[in-house]
């Protein structure tokens, strides 16, 4: 009932053009660079961090196929497969939280 609610609102709504949507990105764009230099420092470097370290783990056990007897290719789509799965799962949630806060914060200012 409440989705139902919630898609006949947002149908109800104008459409934002796209110069609008660009100019609010832009302006959440510029909103963040005002950040003070140190948030912003640990958000580059931990974002860094997790792409550097998902590509070398994943050439790490890719080589380990390549070069061990013990492991074979089986064990590297595993891998891969419970990687992607496990990504998917937690940023959806992850996501989903966010989406859900903005939402109960938009609807407490409005």
């Amino acid at each position: 009932m409440a989705m139902e609610q919630y898609r006949e609102e947002k149908d109800s709504l104008p459409k934002k053009s796209y110069r609008t949507i660009l100019h609010q990105e832009i302006t959440a764009g510029l909103v963040e660079l005002r950040r003070p230099a140190k948030g912003l420092f640990l958000s580059s470097l931990s974002a860094g961090l997790d792409l550097g370290f998902s590509l070398l783990l994943m050439a790490t056990m890719l080589s380990g196929v390549l070069v061990s007897e013990n492991l074979v290719f089986m064990d590297f789509l595993r891998f891969l497969v419970l990687s992607v799965v496990g990504n998917t799962i937690g940023g959806v949630i992850f996501v989903a939280l966010i989406k859900y806060g903005h939402a109960i914060n938009s609807n407490e200012g409005g």
